[in-house]
C-alpha cells in the first residue's frame, strides 16, 4: 500500500521528470475543444499555467508555426473519422517570431466516460536535437563542398572486414565510373605501384598504432588508361571499439600528377643550373640578401681565392672574407663597393681587384630577382692575371718597335738631309777647288771670274743653308 505522502512525492518526481526531459502530457476533447496540459507543456510553449482551459487551445493553436497548422487540422480531422493513432511535428513560434522551437508527439484516440472522443499523448522538446542536425547538415554540405571544390576522391575503409566504400571522384581520378569497382581494399591495393605499396602500409600501420597524429603519404597508382597517377593520400582513424581498437579508417586522394610533373621538370632545370654553377671556370659566389650570409659557391671560387679546406667546411662568413680581403693589394676600396653595392641592391657592377701577389681578376656583380625583390647578390670571379701580363708585353713591345721605328726614320731622314746637302756642296767645294789652284798657280785671276766664282760657291752654301734650317 501506498503511504499518505507517497502519491505526491510520485507526483513530484514525474514532474522533475518532465522538466529535464523538456516532455509533457496533453488531452483533448474533440466535442468541447478543451485541452488540459501537464507542467511540462506549459513550460515547453511558454505559457502560464492559470491560463483557463477552454482558451488553452486557442492559444496553443496560434503558437503554432502557420506553415505547420494545416497537421493539426488533419489529425482533429482524422481522429473524428476514427484514425486512432497518430504522431506529429511541428514548430513553435515564440516572442513575436523571434525565436522558434520545434516539437515531436504521439497521440492516440480513447473514449471517455461520458462515451466522449478525447485524443490524449505527450509532446517533447526537439529544439536542441534539430537544431543540431541542422548545423551537422550544414557543416556536411560544407564539407561536401569543400571536398568538391578540393577536387578531392574519398574513401572509408571498414576494417573488421576490409570494406572500403570510394566516392565517384576517387573512382573518377583513376579513369572508372564509380559502378566499375568493388568496395573492397584490394580495389585500392591492386592498383598502386608495387615499389610504393609497402611504405603506404608502413605508414598506415604507424598511424593505426597511434604513431602519427594523421596518415599521409604520397603513392603512384594505375590509371584505367595505364599510365600512372600520383597520389597524396591522407587518412585519419574515425571509429574506435570498446577497447580502443581502430575500426574505421576515413580519409581523401588527391591528384598531384601535375605537381609532380612540374617539380621533377624543376629538379631538371635546377639539377642543369647546379651542373653550369659547378663547372663554371669563373668563380662564382651567391650572397643572401637579408642576412649577408654566403647561399653558395662553386669550386672554381674556393680554389681562385685559394681558400683552405678546412675554412671552406667551416661555413664561417666572417672567417671566409677575413682570409679573402687579406690577399688584396687594396682591401679597403674592395669593402667599399661590396658596402655600396648593399646600400643600392638593384645595381650592377663591374671592376678590377688586384692582389698582393700579383694576381688580378675580373670581378661582377649582379642581383637575383625574384618577383620583384632582391634576394641575393650574385658575385663573379675570373683570373685574368695572364691577359694582363701578356698585355703589358704587347704594350711593351709596341713601344720598342715604335722606338726603333723611329730611330730608323731618324736614319732616313739623316741620308735624305745628307743627300741633298752632298751636292751643293760639292758645287761649293769644285769652286773653292778651282779658285785655289789658280791662286796656287799664280795665275791672275780677274774679278769678274773671282765675283762669278764666289757667287756660285755663296749659292751652294745658301742651299745648303736651307736644307739645314
Amino acid at each position: 500500500m501506498l503511504k499518505d505522502n507517497e502519491p505526491k512525492q510520485i507526483l513530484e518526481r514525474f514532474k522533475k521528470t518532465e522538466q529535464h526531459a523538456k516532455i509533457g502530457s496533453w488531452e483533448f476533447n474533440l466535442s468541447t475543444y478543451e485541452l488540459l496540459w501537464t507542467d511540462g507543456l506549459y513550460e515547453i510553449f511558454e505559457i502560464p499555467k492559470d491560463l483557463p482551459a477552454e482558451q488553452l487551445f486557442e492559444l496553443y493553436q496560434s503558437r503554432i508555426h502557420p506553415d505547420d497548422r494545416q497537421q493539426l487540422e488533419d489529425i482533429i480531422a482524422n481522429a473524428q473519422n476514427g484514425t486512432s493513432n497518430f504522431k506529429y511535428e511541428h514548430r513553435v513560434v515564440l516572442a513575436n517570431g523571434e525565436r522558434i522551437k520545434f516539437v515531436r508527439g504521439v497521440g492516440e484516440l480513447v473514449t471517455s466516460k461520458g462515451n466522449q472522443l478525447v485524443l490524449t499523448g505527450t509532446c517533447l522538446d526537439i529544439t536542441e536535437e534539430v537544431l543540431t542536425q541542422q548545423a551537422l547538415a550544414e557543416q556536411g554540405a560544407y564539407y561536401e563542398l569543400a571536398i568538391k571544390g578540393a577536387h578531392l576522391g574519398v574513401w572509408d575503409w571498414h576494417l573488421g572486414d576490409n570494406t572500403v566504400v570510394f566516392d565517384s571522384r576517387w573512382a573518377e581520378i583513376l579513369g572508372y565510373e564509380l559502378s566499375e569497382l568493388q568496395m573492397k581494399l584490394e580495389t585500392w591495393e591492386s592498383r598502386v605501384h608495387p615499389e610504393d605499396l609497402e611504405e603506404a602500409y608502413s605508414d598506415m600501420k604507424a598511424h593505426l598504432e597511434g604513431k602519427t597524429a594523421l596518415y599521409e603519404n604520397v603513392h603512384r597508382m594505375k590509371h584505367k588508361d595505364g599510365h600512372w597517377v600520383y597520389i597524396l593520400d591522407r587518412g585519419k582513424v574515425s571509429a574506435y571499439d570498446s577497447d580502443g581498437k581502430p575500426t574505421r579508417f576515413t580519409g581523401t586522394h588527391l591528384d598531384i600528377t601535375r605537381e609532380k610533373l612540374r617539380e621533377a621538370e624543376l629538379n631538371r632545370a635546377l639539377t642543369f643550373s647546379e651542373s653550369l654553377f659547378q663547372s663554371s671556370n669563373d668563380g662564382l659566389l651567391v650572397v643572401n640578401h637579408e642576412s649577408r650570409k654566403v647561399s653558395s659557391a662553386n669550386e672554381a671560387f674556393f680554389r681562385l681565392w685559394q681558400i683552405p679546406d678546412d675554412l671552406k667546411q667551416s661555413q664561417d662568413d666572417e672567417a671566409l672574407l677575413g682570409f679573402a680581403i687579406s690577399q688584396l693589394a687594396n682591401p679597403e676600396a674592395f669593402i667599399k663597393l661590396v658596402e655600396d653595392l648593399y646600400l643600392t641592391p638593384e645595381k650592377h657592377s663591374s671592376d678590377r681587384i688586384e692582389f698582393k701577389d700579383g694576381r688580378v681578376f675580373d670581378r661582377s656583380s649582379f642581383p637575383q630577382i625574384f618577383e620583384g625583390k632582391p634576394v641575393a647578390r650574385i658575385w663573379s670571379f675570373r683570373d685574368i692575371t695572364e691577359e694582363v701580363r701578356q698585355q703589358k708585353r704587347l704594350e711593351e713591345e709596341e713601344k720598342r718597335n715604335a722606338h726603333h721605328a723611329k730611330l730608323a726614320s731618324i736614319g732616313e731622314l739623316a741620308a735624305g738631309v745628307g743627300h741633298e746637302i752632298n751636292n751643293p756642296l760639292t758645287i761649293a767645294k769644285g769652286y773653292i777647288y778651282s779658285l785655289n789652284r789658280k791662286i796656287a798657280a799664280d795665275q791672275q785671276i780677274s774679278q769678274s771670274l773671282l765675283r762669278d766664282t764666289l757667287h756660285k760657291a755663296q749659292v751652294a752654301m745658301d742651299r745648303i743653308s736651307r736644307i739645314v734650317k
